[in-house]
Order: C-alpha cells, then structure tokens, then sequence
C-alpha cells in the first residue's frame, strides 16, 4: 500500500541537503515476538518492474555484516557498507579494511580500495 507523504532526507540524517519532496511511499512494519530477536533480511528494488523482480537473483547478494556499527553486502565486486562506528571490514581475500569514520561506502571487493565514500556529517550535501 503507497500513500502520499511529504518529507526531507535530511530530517534522518544530517548528510542530505534540505529539500522538502513529495511522492507516494510505502511503510514496512514488522513486528516482532518480544522473547526472540529479529532475524531476517529485507531487500527493496527501487524504480524496477514486476518482471524485474522475479528475474532478480537474490543470491548474487552476499551480506558480510549486520550489526550495531557496520552494515555491509557485496554484489559483484563491489562491496556496500554503512559503518556507524569505527570498524574493520572483512572482505573476503583482502586484508581487513579500516573505516574510522561513519559514512557510507563503497569497496571494490578485487582491489580492496574505496569506489565511493560519504562520511556522515553535518552538513554535508549530495
């Protein structure tokens, strides 16, 4: 189910540039049982098509971590990280990877060296 929202990025986190946009969005919300952790993974294929959809092959994604200071997965050879903590990240065949600053990246899994990179800080704008 969509509905027709209004919002800014910036309101979850300071990197985006202020900028009220209007679309129609969907919620998630699931609930979970009080005497067991949530374990599961979701994945959202934005702008895509049914068709799409069932083609994609989930099993191309490989998460390498999930916790409270890093979330990473690699797709092909490129590894995708936010990292909310200072943190080493473990990719396989490469030496560990040191972030020391929250951000999101990007890694090329072959090379082991940073695509892309936006630290999480005030501010900033993309």
């Amino acid at each position: 189910m969509t509905e027709n929202k209004e919002g800014q990025w910036k309101d979850f986190m300071g990197m985006y540039r202020p900028e009220i946009l209007k679309n129609k969005l969907f919620s998630i919300y699931l609930k979970h049982r009080k005497d067991m952790p949530a374990s599961y993974v979701y994945l959202t294929l934005p702008a895509t098509t049914q068709q799409k959809v069932r083609n994609f092959d989930s099993n191309s994604i490989r998460i390498i971590r999930n916790d409270k200071e890093a979330q990473a997965v690699v797709i092909k050879d490129l590894c995708y990280v936010s990292v909310y903590h200072p943190t080493q990240i473990l990719i396989e065949g490469q030496n560990p990877i040191a972030i020391s600053e929250p951000g999101t990246y990007i890694i090329h899994t072959k090379k082991g060296n940073f695509v892309a990179h936006r630290p999480f800080t005030a501010g900033n704008s993309i």
